[in-house]
């Protein structure tokens, strides 16, 4: 995937995502990035379609296989960086957006998550971060 051409152009969308490139390029400290990622919405790509109102039981989320064969949640700093990944995973063509936090939150023991998979501006946190994350600094609300 990370060989596409449609993967190497990152044009911030948004806020996060210009405090992404600041932090990718050193001119943002990464520990103030992630906590502003800890206060942003992101998007995932998941199963299928259902109202803000529904509660969504039975929808999975996309997870990936990491180097290590950990599962990786795979995130995105806004939706449009979800669309081309759903070529190669068309299972998961929804996409919704939830806090980071809650991402996290969510992830099962073992897990990390991955932001922006196949973008040139993206990063992986282990899954002992993610638990790091969950149980103690830096604390997500």
């Amino acid at each position: 995937m990370s060989n596409d051409t449609r993967f190497a152009e990152f044009e911030p969308l948004n806020d996060l995502e210009q405090d992404l490139l600041a932090a990718h390029t050193g001119e943002m400290d990464t520990v103030e990035f992630m906590q502003r990622m800890a206060e942003s919405q992101v998007a995932l790509l998941v199963d299928q379609e259902f109202a803000e109102s529904q509660h969504p039981e039975g929808v999975q989320p996309l997870v990936l296989q990491g180097d290590d064969g950990e599962g990786l949640l795979a995130v995105f700093t806004a939706p449009a960086r979800g669309y081309p990944v759903t070529e190669e995973h068309p299972e998961f063509a929804f996409s919704v957006e939830v806090s980071f936090a809650w991402a996290v939150h969510s992830t099962w023991d073992g897990m990390g998550v991955v932001v922006n998979p196949g973008w040139a501006v993206g990063f992986t946190v282990p899954p002992d971060a993610v638990r790091g994350m969950k149980g103690g600094e830096p604390r997500l609300q």
